[in-house]
């Protein structure tokens, strides 16, 4: 039947119609199996390389870490230093320890700082320092503003995860 048909048809038709079927089998085959490998093969290098980036990121972390504690380095935290101490030491070393009004330690973990004419931007570097160093994070703050500019009066509640 099909035989028949294609015999009826004139050599031209057929040379026409053989040229649209290939086009067709080729669209077939390019849009259903060709592109799709080519997009999950893409996809796939570029996991891959996610991988590698952050296995070299690990790597990386693994070394730092190793070389802190060839140094010496142990954080309070695993050392067991209560937070009042870390604090009040860090103070101490940062000179900030002439500022503080009253120091108060309401709960395990915690220390409430009352600071008065204390340098705003200096008291910032030893809180970094401090979050840093020592994973010390602020649970609270209250700031006042005073007439001397870069000069302020705070409040300030300080804690570490136990």
């Amino acid at each position: 039947m099909l035989k028949d048909w294609w015999h009826q048809r004139e050599q031209r038709e057929q040379i026409i119609l053989g040229i649209g079927a290939f086009i067709v089998l080729f669209l077939i085959v390019y849009f259903a199996i060709w592109s799709p490998l080519e997009t999950a093969a893409t996809n796939a290098q570029q996991e891959a390389q996610q991988h590698v980036t952050l296995l070299s990121f690990i790597k990386h972390a693994k070394n730092e870490i190793s070389a802190l504690q060839a140094a010496g380095f142990v954080s309070d935290e695993e050392r067991g230093a209560p937070v009042l101490v870390v604090v009040e030491q860090g103070l101490g070393n940062a000179k900030l320890s002439k500022y503080i009004k009253q120091v108060q330690q309401p709960q395990k973990g915690q220390v409430k700082l009352m600071l008065q004419n204390v340098p705003f931007d200096h008291f910032m570097d030893w809180l970094q320092t401090a979050w840093l160093q020592h994973a010390i994070s602020v649970s609270a703050m209250a700031v006042i503003q005073t007439s001397t500019p870069g000069v302020v009066n705070l409040t300030v509640t300080l804690s570490r995860k136990s």
